[in-house]
């Protein structure tokens, strides 16, 4: 077989009508090329080169040894079979017998049934691939897919005989042989999937899931009930209509609706993670409810689905956030989430914080990080930050109490059942109304609700002006591409400001201040001289000297970090350090003399704490 880069010439050569040009073409060359017996090819050489050198080219016998090595580089010999299995779906070249009896080649076998790698998935966020098999066991084709790196190991390989693939200890090297080859040989024939294993934005592209077709899932099979919940199922117009008349019903309404469509707008804005938590101590007002109108905008909203409990694990938890990821997370029922003490076994700051905990692998390597970008709702029949939560959590929750009874019985329902069967076609539409706007547009309209807020209040905490404003550009931008409401159904900053925290409001120390002033006044009678059972302090011109021990084991019998509290009640000026050795290391706290012994003692203002008594 001659290479397509040299043309055939009959078996023949023109010596009379040869030129110099002729020598110094391929055209003597494949002539001599085409002689298959050696002797004749041998004679005819050195007429070649007797005839060159009359013409001016001397290096015949170089230029024929180059030709002739350039031939047997350029001319493949191909062993290549095709796959031949009844129903495949595409012909694959390979070195194997491949029948519908099974894969052989030179006595081995790798597989007693049909056996072929049909899609290679690889994961935009982790750069991993996987192989989509094809197998036919039987009479029928199935499908699995797997890591590529089982398909590399001959230990591993087996695992795929829980799928019903039939391999073996003594099958397995054929098989990872064959499976190896088969993909190299039909690397562009075989398609390449993008996929990912959470929802959301997609990198730094414009694509999101679930929306776009040109991704699929590729995540643990845990999660996948939660990730296809994300669709559309019902009437449209109905769920618009629904929507509409929920948002009338309540500013909470409006808050929670507004916090379910900000969430794929947090990266934009800048936002980190933040919660709307809906509490009531009553039962039976709406809180349920109203989690399942802010999840139907996305998906399915019938509890257990997409909405989440809160009977989970931390590392659950975790996971959830990063599967949703520019989605929201939805949970309900704080009170399951309390041990047998009653504590509250859920930490919002670390939720808040956006990433994961960092885990080892049963390999020795560090486990992939859960990353998220979005807004938790949340229900429960309490706050869901206690007062002795830092300063960063009471910063990053809006807390919406229910007051009183959102929907009576027959009410709830009737849009229970309407929710329940018609859903998720708020998410299409708003994320396309998010790539048809420019992000400085966005943003610009962001910075104009934040000014908005500040007018109506100047001590708003700065995180929480942040979530404000863009609950504020939410509900604008839900109001114009779907529910045109604009004078019953758009969040106002006058009526979402009640909601947010000041920034004194969120300081942990002035929250610890309370508890130790209430705390005072309760054991006012242990502040004099032989107090029974023991004095706590006494009352000394300006100050309140407390037994700094006991001090502190209120504060952590309350949650409360003594340190930090007493290093911002010392930043306040609310009570007196003092300077301490030669190197002037600063305490927040004082020596002094309480029956006849020098006591380490907190030195409280009298101004805060005398109203108390």
């Amino acid at each position: 077989m001659i290479s397509a880069k040299a043309e055939l010439v009959k078996n023949y050569f023109d010596y009379e009508s040869a030129t110099k040009e002729t020598f110094l073409s391929n055209e003597p060359y494949i002539y001599l090329y085409q002689i298959d017996d050696p002797f004749q090819r041998t004679i005819e050489l050195q007429h070649l080169k007797e005839k060159g050198k009359e013409l001016g080219v001397n290096n015949v016998q170089t230029l024929w040894e180059s030709f002739e090595k350039s031939m047997k580089t350029v001319i493949p010999v191909s062993n290549d079979l095709i796959t031949d299995f009844d129903g495949q779906e595409m012909d694959l070249k390979t070195t194997w017998e491949c029948k519908d009896n099974g894969i052989y080649k030179d006595g081995d076998i790798a597989c007693y049934h049909p056996i072929m790698p049909i899609e290679r998935i690889v994961n935009v966020d982790t750069g991993l691939e996987k192989i989509k098999l094809a197998y036919k066991p039987n009479h029928n084709w199935r499908t699995v897919i797997v890591e590529k790196s089982i398909l590399s190991s001959n230990h591993k390989v087996q695992q795929l005989a829980d799928y019903g693939i039939s391999v073996s200890s003594e099958t397995a090297r054929h098989l990872v042989s064959f499976l190896q080859e088969v993909e190299a040989k039909n690397y562009e024939q075989i398609k390449t999937t993008k996929a990912v294993s959470r929802l959301g934005w997609i990198g730094k592209t414009n694509e999101f899931m679930p929306y776009s077709e040109n991704i699929q899932y590729d995540g643990d099979v845990a999660f996948e009930r939660f990730f296809n919940s994300v669709h559309e199922k019902g009437d449209r117009e109905l769920w618009i209509n629904t929507i509409r008349s929920i948002q009338r019903l309540h500013v909470a309404c409006r808050i929670v609706i507004s916090a379910s469509f900000l969430s794929p707008l947090m990266e934009k804005l800048g936002i980190l993670p933040a919660f709307v938590h809906l509490w009531a101590s009553k039962s039976s007002t709406g809180k349920t409810l109203l989690l399942m109108a802010g999840a139907s905008v996305w998906a399915d909203p019938d509890p257990g689905t997409f909405i989440q409990s809160f009977n989970t694990t931390a590392v659950a938890s975790e996971r959830i956030a990063g599967t949703a990821n520019s989605l929201p997370v939805f949970m309900d029922e704080l009170q399951l989430a309390r041990n047998q003490w009653g504590n509250l076994n859920f930490d919002v700051y670390k939720l808040s914080q956006g990433y994961g905990k960092g885990r080892g692998t049963k390999s020795g390597g560090i486990d992939r990080m859960e990353t998220w970008k979005n807004m938790f709702i949340t229900s429960g029949e309490s706050p869901i930050v206690g007062e002795s939560a830092g300063q960063g959590a009471f910063a990053r929750v809006i807390e919406v109490e229910l007051e009183k009874i959102i929907f009576d019985f027959e009410q709830g329902n009737k849009i229970s059942n309407i929710l329940r069967n018609n859903y998720g076609f708020g998410g299409e539409i708003f994320i396309k109304e998010i790539k048809n706007r420019s992000d400085e547009a966005i943003n610009r309209h962001y910075s104009e609700k934040v000014q908005e807020l500040k007018n109506v209040r100047q001590d708003l905490q700065d995180k929480q002006l942040m979530i404000g404003g863009g609950l504020l550009v939410a509900s604008e931008m839900i109001d114009e591409c779907l529910f045109q409401d604009t004078d019953y159904g758009v969040l106002t900053a006058e009526e979402l400001a009640p909601f947010l925290v000041t920034r004194e409001s969120t300081a942990v120390e002035l929250r610890a201040l309370d508890l130790i002033k209430s705390w005072i006044a309760s054991n006012s009678n242990r502040f004099e001289t032989d107090a029974i059972p023991s004095q706590l302090g006494f009352i000394e011109n300006q100050y309140t000297f407390v037994v700094r021990s006991e001090l502190n084991k209120l504060l952590k019998d309350n949650g409360f970090s003594d340190r930090s509290v007493l290093s911002g009640l010392a930043q306040r000026n609310l009570i007196i350090s003092e300077q301490r050795g030669r190197s002037g290391v600063v305490r927040n706290s004082v020596r002094r003399t309480m029956n006849g012994q020098q006591i380490e003692m907190v030195a409280i203002k009298n101004d805060f704490i005398q109203e108390e008594f």
